[in-house]
């Protein structure tokens, strides 16, 4: 049980010097903090102003060349830890470790000092430890300062003669590299208790092209080469610098390497095991993100030569983010079709429970077969997630449309509405609830074309559905309440979508839905008294008082599109094909062909197909 939280005063460790004061060597940085407390240790332990840090800072456990201090035992004995520091007070600190330690033990601890930005040095000693109740495995340790004549041997004394494991100079250098910086501040210390000190001669070859490998490596000083073979020869394609990772598809797949990396000059390195990596996992969860950032990383930097492959496809572009998934621009490498490719974060793709019946729903969505559902091409499991290969869609979402125009005509409201009516429809009857239906999840292209893009996938798509804060206004009561639900919240939304475009305003907020009956938008001259109905029934606050399907309310609209000439389109179900035309033609002939192409695709969009233009390479 953590001390109650008081009001943070001022505190040795973080008291700022008066301007120009030099700073103080280590032992005085020692009596400076710890004598002013040695009197007060008994008297008033219990009036110390605690300090809760959030985030933790870093300390460095140091517990001597065979151990802690003499008398003092721990479940493991390296020569230095790094440490969570929880709360503080005038009188100690309390840490959190993953090893044991035992009580009255002492041993030197290292505090960064953030404000400052140095190091203090204190000994302490172990007065109370439990069990942390929210990170299995690991200890929380209450320790006391101990009086300045009890000091023994210095940290420095302490330090082993060869570097093994990184010291408080290697943490404040890696802090500044941006890919320490993708590490979750909650993982630091366990990331940096794994890492392993190497040094590498120039000329050696760090990594070779189509070996395995389960260790990664974090470049301290030095460069290398990177190499790829061509006609039989290493071409250098690129070079690695301090900051920089090599070989981090050890932690990513188990592939042979695409790349020769070779020490350009001498090495200091730092290494991290694939095995102790996932062990780190285990005990913190948010250390995946890593991994995404690792793989948008090689994704966004990736060459030519280092191909940001999904066989078939290929990866261009980063073009948004989601709070579960990437979205990548990629291009089917031998077609040379635009594709969209979905990636799901680490964060969830790692969850074993979760990855297996998420990956066969998704490949249940990839079995619809609609005009106004975006098609997935492919589902692939690579690089330890998801991907999903969808449809390229030349267009923009309803979101970006309502943001210009705040509010459309009816008569295009009716056919976005009977569009996404036919497309969830024909989802319902496969089994499927999109659960997120919003602006942004309904995709306009070509010809006013509605396509249902980013079905929610998977066992947990109830909990992911009430997580996702985007889409609150068009939330159901029951999926805010975190009830269980059906395919009715689908046109819950849909009917909030419908109000949008109708007033250019947010239908509601949570479960807190606005009366209908009354709204002044309905009570415009000539309004549509069907369109009223469909937005009322669709959003009624009890899914039992709502249109039963999606076929249901599509039937209610039938009369208003009619009246709008709105087209039948392709009845739910239908197959639809592809046909694949390749054309070859003279440069000096391009302008006739494209005048030609342009009346051709005027007549494919009669006959409710699609048309997508793509360019091949010279030939």
């Amino acid at each position: 049980m953590l001390p109650p939280v008081e009001p943070a005063g001022n505190h040795p460790l973080t008291a700022p010097r008066s301007a120009g004061e030099p700073r103080e060597p280590e032992t005085d940085n020692y009596k400076r903090i710890v004598q002013p407390v040695a009197m007060e240790i008994t008297h008033n332990r219990r009036r110390w102003i605690r300090e809760v840090l959030n985030p933790p800072e870093i300390g460095v456990l140091y517990t001597g060349n065979q151990g802690f201090l003499p008398g003092a035992s721990a479940s493991r004995q390296p020569s230095l830890l790094f440490v969570d520091l929880l709360n503080r007070s005038l009188g100690g600190v309390i840490l959190r470790t993953k090893w044991q330690i035992e009580l009255e033990t002492e041993f030197y601890l290292q505090i960064h000092n953030a404000l400052e930005d140095l190091w203090e040095t204190v000994k302490v000693r172990a007065k109370w430890a439990n069990a942390d109740p929210h990170r299995p495995g690991y200890t929380i340790v209450g320790v006391e300062f101990c009086p300045p004549e009890e000091a023994g041997r210095t940290p420095e004394e302490q330090r082993p003669s060869r570097k093994i494991v990184p010291l408080p100079s290697d943490y404040e250098l890696f802090r500044d590299w941006e890919l320490f910086q993708a590490i979750p501040r909650t993982a630091v210390c366990a990331v940096l208790n794994e890492l392993k000190f190497e040094t590498v001669k120039a000329g050696y070859r760090l990594l070779k092209t189509g070996t395995r490998i389960d260790t990664c490596y974090l470049i301290q000083s030095g460069s290398c080469i990177v190499h790829v073979e061509k006609n039989g020869k290493p071409q250098p394609v690129g070079r690695l610098h301090p900051g920089d990772i090599a070989g981090e598809m050890a932690l990513l797949d188990d592939i042979p390497l695409e790349m020769h990396v070779d020490a350009e000059t001498d090495l200091e390195l730092w290494t991290l095991n694939r095995k102790r990596f996932d062990a780190i996992c285990t005990e913190h969860p948010e250390l995946r993100s890593f991994l995404t950032y690792l793989l948008t990383q090689r994704f966004e930097a990736a060459n030519h030569h280092l191909r940001r492959m999904l066989d078939p496809y290929l990866i261009t572009d980063i073009t948004g983010e989601g709070s579960h998934s990437l979205i990548f621009k990629g291009m089917h490498a031998t077609l040379k079709l635009p594709v969209s490719i979905k990636m799901l974060k680490h964060e969830l793709s790692l969850e074993k429970p979760f990855i297996e019946p998420m990956e066969k729903q998704a490949r249940r969505i990839a079995r619809l077969n609609h005009p106004n559902v975006a098609r997935i091409y492919q589902v692939q499991h690579r690089y330890r997630t998801l991907f999903w290969i969808s449809e390229h869609l030349s267009g923009e979402p309803l979101k970006s449309l309502l943001e210009r125009w705040k509010k459309l005509p009816l008569n295009r409201v009716t056919h976005f509405l009977v569009q996404a009516c036919r497309g969830l429809d024909h989802a319902h009857q496969h089994g499927i609830t999109h659960c997120r239906i919003t602006p942004g999840n309904l995709m306009i292209t070509t010809g006013d074309r509605l396509k249902i893009v980013d079905f929610m996938i998977g066992p947990r798509a109830e909990k992911l559905a009430v997580e996702d804060t985007g889409g609150l206004h068009y939330r159901a009561p029951e999926q805010t309440r975190g009830d269980g639900f059906d395919h009715r919240v689908d046109l819950f939304a849909l009917g909030s979508v419908a109000y949008e475009m109708i007033s250019g305003q947010k239908l509601h907020a949570g479960d807190k839905i606005a009366p209908l009956s009354d709204d002044p938008v309905f009570r415009q001259p000539g309004f549509p008294e069907i369109l009223k109905r469909f937005v009322a029934k669709a959003c009624a606050a009890d899914p039992a008082e709502r249109f039963d399907s999606a076929q249901q309310a599509l039937n209610h609209l039938q009369a208003l599109a009619d009246h709008y000439g709105v087209p039948q389109g392709q009845p739910a179900g239908e197959q639809r094909k592809v046909a694949t035309i390749s054309l070859v033609f003279r440069e000096r002939d391009q302008n006739a062909l494209n005048q030609t192409l342009e009346a051709f695709s005027a007549k494919v969009i009669e006959l409710d197909a699609e048309i997508t233009g793509i360019d091949i390479d010279d030939l």
